[in-house]
């Protein structure tokens, strides 16, 4: 009671209240004693004997004693005798509705007052009374927006989850008149589709879709300090989502365990809209998106960044992105010549954007850009999303962004080209999230894919270097290209894209190559058609149609395992005869080493073992030796009886030493 005394009296002298809900926005003094008399009046005229145990004992005595006066405060005669909220009869009962309504207005916040306050609401509207934003402004005359702030923040739980948004009232000063300056407007400064970082914060579980979630967040945007319902929130963002999409989010959120954070994180987002020069009028991206993209533009981005063009459904999801950035608009929406009609386009688009590279990427950016100026959209960013730092504080369902080591993601990737949703899995974040990450960050493409050679290729040799090397020095495509560390055809069509005129081919003396000459060296000799191109001065394609010409069969590619067959037949040709005919077919000499080798140990297992091989390979061979050779070359070894050599055998190993030098057996 005296801390109540001293505040009314302190107010008086200053002429202004600067005491707890009011020591943010200090109140003229009469402003503030009629917040008082409004609140006390009111607890006095409502609230049961029960529900003030919580003040002084003394009070409550010195308060039931004044009751049971005759010319008490009596509420029955009140009703008849007094029109309004006049000052009770008796000091003691004035004193308990002052005190009850300075525990209220001394508390440190708006949050803090209306949760001192919201007992009274309670029971006042068990007992009959109606309790709405609408009822409560009318509690007194001349009260402030500072006490208006503190009964919508007592009455949030009992309000529907869209008024709870509609009069912000989880915000630090919650609004009750509406609408709020600003956001009438606000429409024009929100996309149909929620800024995908923004909506993945907010995402209460993995059940939404996060197309569908973008699309019903935004129109509940537009209900914070409006009286718009979801019906005209829904027409004004271009009726991308049904109405019942946003109750339904709305009715999922409110069971959530972060609504609050959730209002707040909204309300924030709102106020910031409102007061905040917002780069983009998303009213003005309603273009004529059918010359987005052309598709000249995109083979020549594919071209400069070496990307794979692909077929057409490439162009058709690369023009959706850049739609769904320019418009704020889903891809569905997109003109029809390339809107997602069916869901398999739809899951390879979800994916799109996550499997770009850096340079292909900023290539899209580029072409955006350049659309909108087309547009004549001089004076506005491609994309823009407010900042995240407003959730700073807040605990919401959605993962921070910021957390997420983006390197471990890109090296997951390209870890066995990883599915999408095992690196999700891996990093325990969520699928939506690592496509959003990947289309904001892409990873770096891996330096063994074609498009990257092309790339590098480019990156060495700019359009006035080719035009030094190939015009000037006159050097060949090959010489070009040796010298970059690629190929000729890649060389080839850094000329078509940069627009070099090509020079005139020079004829050179055709070469012939004569049948019998390719016969001898390609069949007999063995030789692969690289070396024989090489030393007739074409190009191994040349050779190989030469081949087809005379009607001689090709081998099958394996150029190292032709030159040792060649190395084979050429030693077949100086070794001892009774060698040659197991001279033939690949490892032939190995075999006969293994053999002389073999034959020094007591049995062929003994023999394995110390040249590393099993049993049974080292069998084969010998027996594959002997078919060749034409007979037996070993006695194998019985009980009692070591391996030992045949004496046709011996006259092979005496050739084998004799041929290449090995000390006797």
């Amino acid at each position: 009671m005296l801390r109540a005394q001293k505040l009314i009296l302190d107010t008086i002298d200053a002429d202004k209240a600067t005491f707890g809900i009011y020591s943010a926005e200090p109140q003229p003094a009469i402003t503030a004693l009629s917040d008082l008399r409004a609140v006390a009046a009111r607890i006095l005229n409502h609230a049961e004997r029960e529900d003030l145990q919580a003040l002084p004992p003394d009070l409550l005595v010195a308060y039931d004693d004044a009751l049971s006066l005759p010319n008490g405060h009596n509420r029955a005669k009140l009703g008849e005798k007094r029109t309004g909220f006049m000052a009770p009869a008796r000091a003691a009962v004035a004193a308990v509705g002052v005190t009850a309504a300075i525990r209220i207005l001394d508390s440190d916040t708006i949050r803090d007052a209306g949760k001192a306050l919201r007992w009274f609401l309670r029971v006042s509207r068990q007992r009959g009374a109606e309790i709405n934003p609408s009822t409560v402004g009318t509690w007194g005359k001349g009260t402030s927006a500072r006490l208006k702030a503190v009964q919508i923040s007592a009455l949030a739980p009992m309000l529907k989850p869209s008024d709870q948004l509609r009069y912000r009232a989880n915000a630090d000063s919650p609004c009750h008149r509406l609408p709020m300056p600003g956001a009438s407007s606000r429409h024009e400064r929100v996309p149909s589709l929620l800024w995908p970082e923004w909506a993945l914060r907010l995402q209460p579980t993995q059940v939404f879709n996060l197309h569908i979630l973008r699309a019903a967040f935004s129109m509940l945007l537009l209900l914070p300090g409006t009286r718009r319902g979801l019906s005209e929130a829904t027409r004004l963002l271009g009726k991308v989502t049904k109405a019942t999409n946003g109750g339904r989010l709305l009715h999922d959120l409110e069971a959530h365990a972060h609504w609050p954070q959730i209002l707040t994180a909204m309300t924030r987002l709102s106020d910031h809209l409102d007061n905040t020069v917002v780069p983009i009028d998303y009213s003005r991206r309603r273009l004529d998106y059918n010359v987005v993209l052309p598709e000249d533009d995109w083979d020549r981005i594919c071209r400069r960044t070496g990307a794979f063009r692909g077929t057409g459904l490439r162009l058709q999801l690369a023009r959706c992105l850049l739609f769904e950035k320019i418009s704020g608009m889903p891809a569905d929406l997109a003109p029809a010549s390339f809107a997602i009609a069916d869901s398999p386009t739809r899951n390879s688009y979800l994916n799109f954007p996550a499997r770009l590279s850096p340079e292909l990427a900023a290539g899209l950016n580029a072409a955006a850009e350049d659309f909108l100026h087309g547009q004549g959209v001089l004076d506005e960013p491609m994309e823009w999303q407010p900042p995240i730092s407003l959730l700073n504080g807040l605990i919401l369902p959605g993962p921070d962004l910021g957390r997420v080591d983006v390197n471990e993601l890109h090296r997951i990737v390209h870890g066995n080209n990883r599915a999408l949703s095992d690196c999700a899995q891996q990093l325990g974040i969520s699928l939506d999230t690592v496509r959003y990450l990947l289309g904001k960050h892409p990873a770096p493409r891996h330096p063994r894919t074609a498009g990257h050679v092309q790339f590098e290729a480019r990156m060495a040799l700019p359009r006035d270097a080719l035009i030094q090397l190939y015009t000037e020095q006159r050097l060949s495509l090959r010489e070009i290209a040796h010298r970059v560390g690629t190929n000729r055809q890649i060389i080839s069509r850094l000329l078509a894209d940069y627009g070099i005129e090509r020079r005139a081919s020079i004829q050179c003396p055709k070469i012939v190559v004569d049948r019998d000459w390719l016969y001898e060296q390609y069949i007999n000799q063995r030789r692969t058609l690289p070396d024989l191109a090489q030393e007739a001065g074409m190009s191994t394609a040349n050779m190989a149609r030469w081949a087809k010409t005379h009607n001689i069969p090709l081998r099958d590619r394996g150029g190292a395992s032709h030159d040792e067959i060649r190395v084979t037949l050429a030693q077949a040709s100086t070794a001892p005869r009774i060698l040659r005919p197991a001279l033939n077919g690949h490892g032939a000499w190995e075999r006969l080493q293994r053999f002389a080798t073999a034959a020094r140990y007591p049995t062929i297992t003994a023999a394995a073992t110390a040249l590393g091989l099993h049993q049974g390979p080292l069998t084969i061979q010998i027996h594959r030796l002997e078919r060749e050779l034409g007979g037996q070359l070993l006695e194998r070894a019985e009980r009692g009886r070591p391996m030992q050599l045949t004496p046709f055998g011996r006259k092979v190993i005496l050739a084998i030493r004799k041929y290449s030098s090995a000390p006797a057996l």
